[in-house]
């Protein structure tokens, strides 16, 4: 008989080890499933006859479950006017298909692998995906479809971009105007610390350049949501503001009290079936043969208050940054060098130099004068748009005092029904008017305060004396 050899304690080890590999891949997961069975997900075909019939839209969603059972949202992006859109999903770069031929795939591979949590659009007729979560990392990578063999290929770009990291981030990213922008979580930039709330890059389509300008404007506040649309974000934060972003003129308006309206859109019919289509300055919903289109109040938003989207950085570049372009070895390069590491150093001090004699030319106390009055003070700082919409209004009761009650009808949030709705929007309002106006008066605004008559029960002061302050909601909820 012919003598086989034993089996390599080496290849055992390798099949343990592939075995493991793959195991420890798909555990936590749903069941592998082949990209031509994301055809066979309810309403698909529906969706791809919707896509067809209405008008005016630039991308659009679709709420739906595949054969495996996981929840997805399918993505289509218009191409162009009479063209055809092609068809994704955010985190499975092995299907791709178009409007036309939608039983189609176009991918050929099926080792693309997954990216999810990334920004996809249209520009220059191909699909992108910026970003993500792929190969184990939270990359920024600008990666664009060709389709067939060629599939998806990674683009060059130079600049200021994020850097990579392996955790999970709040980073939120938008498309308008053929570049990017991002609102990157401040660990995931470096010289920025997690007090900033988010950092802002900026990437050219065109040019294929990253800038980062700076921190965003921390009166955007905690940001929960927003959609998408062709000339800009529509958005809100947890203070309850609706907030539209112009990234051309790079500022945003605050339109206080009116982020129900975006919330209660985002949870209509939040299920399977439901298909969302987003226009030039439109969104609706579809589902089950009922429509409902989200009401943008434009001339509102047009009327609030504008603040600037970022605060400019005036961090040095790194030693080895790109976009200072590339060394050329002169007599002259280590000058030109120690002078280019000089500017934003020069800049800061020029800009620090100009705030200290701005505030010393408009300083309110001058020898022999006296304090400036409530409306004084409140006409000051509406004049230099230092205060949101919010804390202006509030300036316009100073030296005032309100019961509980009295103080949600001022700051309009009676309407809320929950209690414990009302004492988390009291409490966030409260703490963003205080933060405001401690950074220019160094002391609350909103004092909550015993009453005289009544020590059981608080009142809260305008501007009132500085016993107690109105941020501990959590004591005003058990004296209650």
């Amino acid at each position: 008989m012919p003598s086989y050899a034993a089996p390599s304690p080496h290849k055992h080890l390798l099949h343990l080890l592939c075995f493991f590999c793959a195991s420890h891949i798909t555990w936590g997961q749903n069941k592998w499933l082949h990209p031509d069975d994301h055809i066979r997900a309810p309403h698909y075909l529906e969706w791809i006859e919707a896509l067809e019939n209405e008008i005016h839209w630039t991308n659009a969603r679709l709420l739906t479950s595949l054969p495996n059972g996981r929840f997805v949202a399918m993505s289509a992006h218009a191409q162009g006017q009479g063209e055809q859109s092609l068809i994704h999903i955010n985190g499975d770069m092995r299907w791709v298909v178009s409007s036309e031929e939608p039983l189609s795939n176009l991918s050929a591979s099926l080792v693309e692998g997954y990216n999810g949590g990334s920004l996809d659009f249209m520009w220059h007729n191909h699909l992108h995906s910026l970003g993500g979560y792929g190969l184990w990392r939270r990359h920024f990578d600008l990666i664009r479809f060709h389709g067939g063999d060629q599939g998806w290929q990674k683009v060059a770009t130079d600049g200021q971009n994020p850097e990579d990291h392996s955790n999970t981030d709040r980073t939120m990213s938008f498309f308008a105007h053929g570049k990017a922008h991002l609102f990157v979580d401040p660990s995931a930039s470096p010289g920025f610390t997690a007090e900033t709330n988010f950092v802002y890059h900026v990437l050219d389509l065109d040019k294929r350049q990253w800038t980062r300008k700076g921190a965003v404007d921390a009166r955007l506040g905690q940001i929960r949501g927003g959609i998408n649309l062709p000339s800009g974000w529509l958005m809100y934060n947890a203070a309850g503001e609706l907030i539209w972003v112009d990234f051309e003129q790079e500022i945003a308006r605050l339109l206080p009290n009116a982020a129900g309206m975006l919330e209660e859109f985002y949870m209509w019919h939040r299920e399977e079936g439901r298909m969302t289509f987003v226009g030039d300055s439109s969104v609706w919903h579809l589902w089950n043969g009922e429509r409902v289109a989200l009401t943008i109040p434009w001339k509102a938003l047009e009327a609030a208050q504008a603040v600037p989207l970022y605060v400019p950085s005036s961090l040095p570049l790194p030693f080895n940054s790109t976009s200072a372009g590339p060394s050329v070895k002169s007599e002259d390069s280590g000058t030109t060098l120690n002078l280019l590491q000089l500017i934003p150093w020069l800049m800061f001090l020029s800009l620090a130099i100009w705030f200290w004699l701005d505030r010393r030319k408009a300083s309110p106390r001058r020898e022999g004068e006296s304090p400036l009055t409530a409306a004084e003070e409140l006409d000051r700082g509406e004049a230099q748009g230092q205060y949101s919409t919010l804390t202006q209004m509030v300036l316009e009761h100073m030296g005032k005092q309100f019961e509980t009650e009295e103080l949600d009808v001022m700051l309009g949030i009676s309407h809320l029904s929950s209690p414990e709705t009302l004492r988390s929007q009291r409490a966030r309002m409260i703490q963003r008017v205080n933060t405001e106006y401690r950074v220019t008066q160094g002391q609350d605004l909103i004092v909550r305060q015993r009453a005289f008559s009544d020590r059981r029960r608080s009142v809260y002061v305008i501007g009132g004396t500085h016993g107690a302050t109105a941020q501990d909601e959590g004591v005003e909820g058990a004296t209650q």
